[in-house]
């Protein structure tokens, strides 16, 4: 019993251990060298909230997905932290402050 729960043991925490290794992304670096923090580990509402807190970067953010949707980005790019970050990052306007939490009925 007591080596049956240890080899389930080991196996959970192998395959918790591997996380799926994503290529270097520019537009990821460019976040994180501005203070958001790993954004890999960012929920997509953090992502949205942040963008839109630090407009400069959410223009640059969104001329550097242009590029990269423009290149064909694997099937899978979406699912990447950089592809979430540009499909929040399109959700925002350059301009208007995201509003949250104060609306008014």
């Amino acid at each position: 019993m007591k080596r049956t729960w240890l080899a389930a043991l080991i196996l959970v925490l192998v395959f918790v251990g591997c996380k799926k290794a994503e290529p270097p992304s520019p537009i990821v670096k460019m976040m994180e060298d501005a203070g958001s923090g790993e954004v890999s580990n960012t929920s997509d509402e953090g992502i949205t909230r942040w963008l839109d807190q630090h407009k400069a970067v959410l223009i640059e953010v969104k001329k550097k997905c242009i590029e990269v949707r423009a290149s064909n980005p694997p099937v899978n790019w979406r699912d990447t932290t950089e592809g979430r970050v540009c499909a929040n990052a399109y959700l925002l306007d350059t301009g208007t402050p995201l509003k949250t939490g104060d609306k008014k009925y």
